[in-house]
Parts: C-alpha cells; sequence; structure tokens
C-alpha cells in the first residue's frame, strides 16, 4: 500500500516530538540496511575506524586501524540500524552500546566520495542514537557511509562500520502496477449502492464500509494494482463523491519548564480549572493510562487501529500537557480534571514510523463528534492534499467542530499540510523560549497562531518523562487557551471564538500577521 507521509521530528511527529537525554523517546524511527558491527575504544578522540575522504577533503591526521570483531566491553559498538532503507525527513535510528561514551565534540554524519552530510542527533542513549535525516541535499536509491567526526576538522572523520542506504522515490512505487494499493471513496449513503456495484462491475473487492454517521458519509475501501487509473476513472463516474488513496498522515513531532509562563498560564488566576463542563478530543495514538502523570484523570478512549501496532509516545506526551496531574513530577497539565476522549488512529509500522491512515483518522473524527466533543487537537500531518481527508475534516467543521491543528515539521521550505491548510483549522506553529520559531516548523500563510513547542517536558511511557519539540506539542497549548474561552459559552462560533484569542495575541516576528508566527503567540485571558 502506498504510504505517503509527513515526519514528525520529533512529528517530526511526528507531526513525529523527539525527546533528548532521557530515557524514552516520542518519535518512531525507520532507519537503514546492512546491520554490521563497528567497535570504538572507550577513549577520546574516537579512533575506531578506517578514516576516510571526500572530494574536497585532505586527511590531516593519522587514521587508527578499525578493531577487530571480539570487542572489549568498554568499547564503543555499532551493531546495526532499524530498516532497509531510510527516506529523507525522517529519523535514522543507531543500536549499539556505550554511547554514552562518545565525546560531546563528536558530529554524526553520511559520507560518500562526494558529501559529508552532518546530521542532528535528536536523542542519545547507551544503546540507541536517533537522527533526523534532512529532506534536501540527499541522494535517493544512495548508500553512504555513517562516520563520526569532529565539527572544527570536517577533513577528518571515522567510519562506523555501518552503511546507510536511502531509499528511492516514493514516485517510482506509486508506477509499480505490481504494487496493491488502497482506494478510498467518500459518498452520502443514496450512493452507496452505486459504488459497490461499479467496484463489483470492475471486478474489485469491497474490502471496508465505514459508517460516519455524524458526517452523513460512507466511507468505502478497495483495493487495486492500478489505484491511479482507477481513482481517476472513479472520480468521473462519480463527480460528487470523494475519491484517493488511504494516505497516511504522520506525528507532527530537545529540555525545561517554561511554557505555561510564556502563554500567560497563571495558576493563581485561576487558569488550572479543574472542570471546564465540556470535553476535549485527542485524534492521535494512545494514552498511557498507566503513567501517573494521569492519575484521577478522566480519560475515554477508543481504538480505530484494529490488531496494528498503537503508538503509545505521541499522545501520552500530548495528554500530559492537557491533563496531567502530578505536579511533583512536572507532570502539570493546563486544564486538568478535563474529560479528554482519545480517539486512537496512530501506529507504530514495522521500520518505526508513525503513522495514521486516513480510514483510521475519518473514523477517529466520526466518533469524536458524535461523542459531543466539539474540541479537537488533531497534532497529524501530511503534505498530500487528499480529497477525501480534507472532506472528511470540511464536514466536521461544518458540524461545528473546532480543530486545532499543528503545522507540521518539515521544514520552512515546504509545502503547506493537511489538515492544518484548511479553512477554518486552527493552525499552531511552535516557538522556543526566546520566543524563536521551531526551527523545523513548516511556514506559510495558513499559520494561525504561535505557541510553546520546543524543549517541552512531557510524561512519556513506562512512567518516565522526556523533553519534546515540535509543532505537535505547541498545538495542545493553544487548544488550552482555547477552552477557557469557550468555558463561558462551550456553542460559540469558531468566528467568535477566533476573535477572542486575537484580543490577547503578542506579535512576534514582521509587524502584524506573517507566514512565520501567524498572529503571534497566544496568551492565555484566565
Amino acid at each position: 500500500m502506498l504510504r505517503h507521509s509527513l515526519t514528525l521530528v520529533v512529528f517530526l511527529l511526528l507531526s513525529i516530538g523527539i525527546p533528548q537525554d532521557l530515557p524514552a523517546q516520542t518519535s518512531a524511527d525507520p532507519a537503514s540496511e546492512e546491520p554490521g558491527t563497528g567497535a570504538i575504544p572507550n577513549t577520546p578522540p574516537i579512533p575506531g575506524a578506517s578514516t576516510s575522504t571526500g572530494k574536497s577533503r585532505t586527511v590531516t591526521g593519522d587514521p587508527v586501524t578499525p578493531q577487530p570483531t571480539g570487542n572489549r566491553s568498554d568499547e564503543i559498538i555499532f551493531s546495526g540500524l532499524r530498516a532497509i532503507c531510510v527516506r529523507p525527513g525522517t529519523i535514522l535510528t543507531i543500536q549499539g552500546k556505550n554511547f554514552d561514551d562518545i565525546p560531546n565534540s563528536y558530529r554524526l554524519g553520511l559520507s560518500n566520495t562526494h558529501d559529508l552530510i552532518e546530521l542532528d542527533i535528536l536523542n542519545k542513549k547507551n544503546t540507541l542514537i536517533s537522527s533526523y535525516l534532512p529532506k534536501k541535499g540527499i541522494d535517493l536509491d544512495t548508500k553512504y557511509d555513517l562516520v563520526f567526526f569532529k565539527r572544527s576538522t570536517r577533513q577528518v572523520f571515522d567510519k562506523t562500520g555501518l552503511s546507510v542506504r536511502i531509499c528511492p522515490t516514493e514516485t517510482s512505487v506509486v508506477n509499480d502496477v505490481s504494487i496493491e494499493q488502497d482506494v478510498i471513496i467518500l459518498v452520502d449513503g443514496a450512493q452507496e449502492n452505486a459504488v459497490r456495484s461499479e467496484l463489483q462491475r470492475r471486478h474489485l473487492p469491497v474490502l471496508e464500509v465505514y459508517n460516519l454517521g455524524v458526517l452523513q458519509s460512507v466511507l468505502i475501501q478497495t483495493r487495486s494494482t492500478n489505484a491511479g487509473a482507477v481513482i481517476q476513472e472513479l472520480r468521473t463516474v462519480f463527480p460528487n463523491a470523494e475519491v484517493d488513496f488511504n494516505n497516511d498522515l504522520t506525528a507532527s513531532a530537545k529540555p525545561r519548564l517554561y511554557a505555561q509562563k510564556a502563554i500567560g498560564w497563571d495558576l493563581d488566576q485561576g487558569c488550572q480549572v479543574t472542570q471546564l463542563g465540556f470535553p476535549i478530543g485527542l485524534l492521535d495514538g494512545a494514552i498511557d493510562q498507566h503513567h501517573a502523570a494521569f492519575d484521577g484523570q478522566a480519560i475515554v478512549s477508543r481504538n480505530f487501529l484494529g490488531n496494528q501496532t498503537i503508538d503509545l509516545s505521541h499522545a501520552t506526551s500530548i495528554g500530559s500537557i492537557l491533563i496531567g496531574n502530578n505536579q511533583e513530577n512536572g507532570y502539570q497539565g493546563l486544564i486538568p480534571g478535563t474529560q479528554l476522549f482519545n480517539a486512537v488512529v496512530l501506529r507504530l509500522s514495522n521500520s518505526g514510523d508513525q503513522l495514521a491512515s486516513t480510514v483510521a483518522v475519518l473514523q477517529g473524527l466520526d466518533w469524536l463528534l458524535e461523542n459531543h466533543v466539539r474540541l479537537i487537537n488533531v497534532s497529524l500531518s501530511t503534505d498530500v492534499a487528499n480529497s477525501v481527508l480534507n472532506k472528511g475534516f470540511v464536514l466536521s467543521l461544518e458540524k461545528g467542530a473546532l480543530v486545532f491543528s499543528s503545522a507540521g515539521n518539515q521544514g520552512p521550505n515546504a509545502p503547506v499540510s493537511y489538515p492544518a491548510a484548511l479553512e477554518g483549522v486552527f493552525t499552531i506553529t511552535a516557538i522556543d523560549s526566546r520566543h524563536k520559531i521551531y526551527r523545523d516548523a513548516n511556514q506559510g500563510n495558513f499559520i494561525d497562531y504561535a505557541a510553546p513547542g520546543v524543549d517541552i517536558w512531557t510524561a512519556v511511557p513506562g512512567n518516565k518523562g522526556a523533553y519534546v519539540s515540535g509543532t505537535s506539542f505547541a498545538t495542545p497549548h493553544a487548544l488550552a487557551v482555547a477552552s477557557h474561552i469557550l468555558k463561558n459559552n462551550p456553542k460559540m462560533s469558531r468566528q467568535v471564538l477566533s476573535r477572542a484569542l486575537s484580543f490577547s495575541v503578542i506579535d512576534l516576528g514582521d509587524h502584524g500577521r506573517d507566514s512565520i508566527y501567524g498572529a503571534g503567540l497566544i496568551k492565555g485571558t484566565c
């Protein structure tokens, strides 16, 4: 099945947030091929493997002979990578041992005969390193050596013994007629039988039919080895339907406790009201309800993933920002005591990606509306303008939903992301404690507000905590501010809420609304 996705990096985050220097991480990790074993003795600077040079580099030091297999217990060992290939814009995860002994002065990179590409280390533990692979400057379907080097002397670097292969472009998958891909059709109930008949005429299976009662629609899922052509033909046959691939969204997702102060969340002024009088919704992975951060909290959860592996990290972090209630350990949510409906749609793929299919997202959205949940946090994004996905969100907005969506973590030059770019969605970007934009945040005229989203302390699975970064974690801060405005009038329209939010915004960047910060930093009015 074709997978179109953006990564939280975090989101990601991931629209994949990313914990740093702590025991757990929020972003999922696809990685590379050919597990091998590289060992580096536990003495700085990193000796360990052969020294290699690129096109414009000259060797300025004596290389150290690689260590043989059968290493000492104190040696730094690179044992393998998690997946067959890595896509640009996703997470590379390196496995091994004694990584804590790598000096902080060393950088991680990819090298071939032409380039040395520096990678950001997002999270380093003794047995695992997570790094973000940039979207640009990487040659597709190409193998690179994984290396370490000193930033001050990029001319000399040390191989780890591992190779990273970059996946081929997804276009090659789209055009491969040997691959079956899912097609989804969103129609009103009156057209269901006509669609079924047309699929039967084409000898296409009806895999699933989902009745989206609140959205007054039926979602029909089929599969074809010629999906692109089928979609175009069905769009012609059913001009009033939305027909598209079952694309994936990803989590739109480094450490301190500054965020609540940044949005003016004053405990003494009653900001953390324990009962809003209405529920809030989280369209995401599952919350680890065994975590101490959620003791005594009211969480209603429903799984839309069947037997697929559920992602726990992303939603656990976001849930703790919203309703965490363990101040002793820093898990002090913005609106603890509020009932939270958790629509579980974010899965963990075999390669480590955090993905949410269009089918699961629309089912979860319909379930939230069925339970009279208006205020919904969606820290998921995709750069694919999927007509079925977008129609589902448009229908939810028409039903009165108030959707707060993360802007995405693909960088300032990335295309717009969805559902963030849809008219009527509140789109939130991330800033740090100095009110500077998060470096990986998407930019564009669709940005509405900025909120704290860098180095946010959150709960993570296993009763642990971590600092995370990404637009995913800015979004619940903005939603909490909106919840206090709605407290006095839960039926407030989107237009009135937008005007109320604008009253206390702090302008950032260029004067007035801009494509980086939107209207500015959102502030509480409690």
